[in-house]
């Protein structure tokens, strides 16, 4: 899924967009060919959501991965979320919850500390223009 975004140049802004939605398709192609992992003892479920920023010239993508772990504990489940951009030159902020506990998450300085500011903060910087 890609977002589109505004301009003063609306031919530029759809090339801009355009690209952004390729690059992101194509990394998230590669490192999850059907979306899905799974090992003897984890099942992980990809998703991301990919938007061209002008201010920032960057395609970002919001990667969540859903993942339940089976171990000695017994299950555990986790929906980390990254914003990265498409070059992946890095997480420009993170999120994690275990179990539906102990959300937290960095961005740019910011910390968080439940899943609706994770995503009030990440719109403002990444996914808005």
């Amino acid at each position: 899924m890609c977002t589109r975004a505004n301009s003063r140049h609306p031919s530029r802004a759809a090339d801009e967009w355009q690209s952004c939605s390729t690059a992101a398709a194509d990394w998230f192609k590669k490192n999850w060919p059907d979306g899905k992992d799974s090992t003897p003892h984890s099942r992980s479920t990809a998703s991301y959501q990919s938007h061209w920023n002008a201010p920032r010239a960057k395609c970002f993508m919001l990667v969540r991965v859903e993942t339940q772990d089976y171990n000695w504990r017994g299950s555990e489940h986790s929906v980390p979320e990254q914003v990265v951009d498409s070059e992946m030159k890095g997480a420009y902020a993170t999120f994690a919850q275990t179990n539906g506990r102990n959300p937290g998450c960095h961005i740019e300085g910011h910390v968080c500390k439940t899943h609706a500011q994770w995503e009030t903060l990440v719109r403002a910087l990444y996914l808005e223009d």
